[in-house]
């Protein structure tokens, strides 16, 4: 008897370990805006960069051009795989120049693909006189059952440990307060996003890779400084194929970050985003001057003289806050701001009140 209650106590004890090691569900909602400000402040020079195949990124998958783009990024990889693990989809994408492409310019909302119609998909998937064989025809079917697998579930988490799931439109509960903002301030949104996200300790926790506005990578290289355009670039237009090929320009957004969720006791959010703003810089040049009547070496004077030249200054956003849920928090920045709201909600596996 004293055995089946050591056991029954091992088995009680177990239970309890792994409800407590399974995350806490949350809804999160986050609006960030920059400021029509002027400041004295003085922004470093330095640039920030972020590893996007380290974050967990909800954006792209949104953004994805049409159905064609969805339907090849889900053939190497599951939309929660192309969340949480992009560094990896990435090595099995087995198209590398037609990766999935972006805007140049982020719409400022984020929302969830609405499902998408079956006859729509089909159409996009099977080009004229070209047969089509039987894997590619499941990439149609996968894009339309994991619509229709989100609207059943209501975009609601099934199992603890899954992908987090990103907000439809009207999920979203800022609209009427980033209409009062934009109206009393004349703020310009960057990014209005939302997403359900089980939230770990600090040491497993994933941040999110944010980002919004317009891709400056045509302007500006990743030291900031403006890009050149040469005569023999516009001469052979016929070989820009082979660059893209072998060279890979990195978007550089407007804002661009990462944040992270975690729980130590309570919740706390940690924010480190940068806002690239193209400025001018003071930089040093040679001037000589030379005597008009006698030119000889040792009457040549160089001194510095100061030029102004473009440049993109990334400024810093990085802050950590600790949080309680339903109560919105505001991070402040001279140049920025961040509204967030974490809202507790049911978690994987429990019945609903009505139920």
């Amino acid at each position: 008897m004293s055995r089946l209650f050591a056991h029954a106590a091992l088995l009680v004890t177990l239970l309890s370990a792994q409800a407590q090691a399974q995350p806490t569900w949350f809804e999160v909602e986050v609006f960030v805006f920059e400021r029509d400000s002027q400041t004295n402040e003085q922004w470093s020079e330095a640039q920030r960069h972020y590893q996007a195949d380290k974050l967990m990124d909800l954006i792209s998958p949104a953004l994805l051009s049409d159905v064609s783009d969805l339907s090849q990024a889900l053939q190497s990889c599951s939309a929660a795989e192309w969340a949480t693990d992009p560094e990896g989809c990435n090595q099995r994408w087995q198209q590398p120049t037609q990766a999935p492409s972006l805007p140049s310019t982020i719409p400022w909302q984020i929302g969830a693909r609405e499902p998408l119609e079956l006859e729509e998909t089909s159409q996009a998937e099977q080009p004229s006189s070209v047969e089509i064989d039987a894997e590619t025809q499941t990439i149609g079917t996968e894009a339309v059952e994991l619509a229709e697998a989100q609207e059943q579930t209501e975009n609601m988490p099934t199992d603890p440990n899954q992908a987090p799931l990103l907000l439809r439109d009207d999920e979203l509960q800022f609209g009427e307060m980033i209409a009062n903002l934009q109206r009393q301030l004349r703020l310009k949104p960057m990014l209005h996003m939302g997403w359900r996200q089980g939230v770990q300790p600090r040491f497993k926790a994933k941040a999110f890779h944010l980002f919004g506005g317009e891709d400056l990578s045509e302007q500006f290289d990743r030291q900031g400084l403006p890009v050149q355009t040469s005569e023999l670039d516009s001469l052979i237009p016929q070989f820009s194929f082979l660059q893209s090929q072998t060279t890979e320009t990195q978007p550089l957004w407007q804002l661009e970050g990462s944040l992270k969720i975690y729980l130590d006791h309570y919740l706390f959010v940690e924010t480190d985003f940068v806002l690239r703003e193209p400025g001018l810089r003071k930089i040093k040049a040679e001037k000589t001057l030379e005597d008009s009547e006698q030119v000889t070496a040792s009457n040549v004077e160089v001194s510095e003289v100061q030029e102004e030249q473009s440049f993109l200054y990334h400024i810093p956003f990085v802050q950590n806050k600790r949080v309680k849920s339903r109560e919105m928090h505001y991070f402040d920045h001279p140049k920025m701001g961040v509204i967030l709201q974490i809202r507790r909600m049911q978690q994987p596996g429990e019945e609903s009140p009505e139920g």
